[in-house]
């Protein structure tokens, strides 16, 4: 037996469900909406290919290292701070800004390796040298940086982007997202390795790379969203 429902029945039925589905991308916006109000936390990952692996002196065997670290391998990080971080030291001058604020923590993967500060430090300079903009994540002994998957101390890891036609920044706030890469025209990620825990300063192996992606991390109340939008495109789908 097959029922049939009056036009006006149908039409009402198609109605509220609209009705259901707007309401459910309201309170998913306004879910967004109250949990962006209370994060705090920044996320920022990056990319970066090595074109250097080299050590300062050639009386050491650094064969673990060279063997880890390979020219034109990729090497990765993510960095978190707060969108009211601290401000750990400021400059001001005629020409420019610089300010130095305070990072949760940082860490640099590749391989079997990884590099791990508890805290750091994120440089914005607006114009300050030279004229030029500059992003800058630093970590070095004082934030003490630790390393797993290698013998040698680490004793410092950053990276810094370059824009040498001072036109990227408008001031040296605090950015509340990743910048674009493609408006700077330099860049350089920098791994620093001692041969001797007790001498940090004295750097045995240096590993560079170029910095070739930079973005935030999606926050979770934006992944959240990502998830019902994906649910609700497979359930209409499905219908």
């Amino acid at each position: 037996m097959i029922l049939s429902f009056p036009a006006e029945i149908l039409e009402e039925r198609t109605a509220f469900m609209k009705m259901k589905n707007w309401g459910l991308l309201v309170a998913m916006f306004s879910l967004i909406g109250s949990a962006s109000a209370y994060a705090t936390q920044i996320g920022i990952q990056f990319e970066g290919v090595i074109y250097q692996a080299d050590p300062m002196d050639n009386v050491f065997d650094w064969s673990e290292l060279r063997t880890q670290f390979g020219i034109g391998d990729t090497i990765s990080g993510k960095f978190y701070y707060n969108s009211d971080a601290d401000v750990i030291w400021s400059a001001i001058g005629g020409w420019g800004t610089e300010i130095l604020y305070a990072v949760d923590h940082a860490e640099v993967s590749m391989g079997n390796f990884t590099g791990y500060a508890p805290s750091a430090e994120l440089s914005i300079i607006d114009n300050y040298y030279a004229g030029m903009d500059q992003y800058c994540l630093w970590a070095d002994q004082d934030n003490g940086v630790f390393a797993s998957g290698v013998s040698f101390p680490l004793v410092a890891f950053g990276f810094g982007i370059y824009d040498s036609t001072g036109t990227v920044f408008e001031s040296s706030e605090l950015p509340l997202t990743a910048p674009d890469l493609s408006r700077f025209d330099d860049s350089c990620f920098t791994l620093n390795f001692a041969r001797d825990p007790a001498n940090p300063n004295e750097i045995g192996f240096l590993v560079s790379a170029t910095i070739t992606h930079l973005e935030i991390i999606p926050e979770p109340a934006t992944l959240l969203f990502l998830g019902f939008g994906g649910l609700a495109l497979l359930r209409k789908r499905r219908k």
